[in-house]
């Protein structure tokens, strides 16, 4: 004689689902705000550090990319920034800028330094 097991993972019903809430089941809301609950809340990073990080990166480049190459990163007289090419003058406002952010930001920190004497 062939026995069913009722805690069998086989459902004879077919597609048909006949889950109905019994007589002492607890309604789904309850369920479903635990599971609410229980999942953490995803915080907003901040874009702050990301961008003073960004844009330090940014001057440091502006600042050393003249010393570092000096024959293509350069300054240009004014009478020759007339006929300069495109690259010419692309070294060239990068050279100013650069010159700019030292004289603002790394030369007094420099200057600070220098009149101090370590003992």
């Amino acid at each position: 004689m062939l026995s069913v097991n009722p805690m069998s993972s086989v459902n004879f019903r077919g597609g048909i689902d006949l889950a109905k809430p019994g007589r002492f089941t607890r309604p789904d809301t309850a369920q479903d705000q635990n599971i609410t609950a229980a999942q953490p809340t995803k915080k907003k990073k901040s874009k702050v550090l990301p961008t003073i990080l960004g844009l330090a990166t940014i001057a440091a480049a502006l600042i050393a990319l003249p010393k570092l190459l000096p024959n293509a990163i350069k300054s240009l007289p004014k009478e020759n920034l007339a006929n300069a090419g495109i690259l010419e003058k692309a070294g060239h406002y990068t050279a100013v800028a650069g010159e700019f952010l030292a004289k603002y930001t790394i030369d007094p920190l420099m200057n600070l330094f220098k009149g101090s004497k370590a003992a």
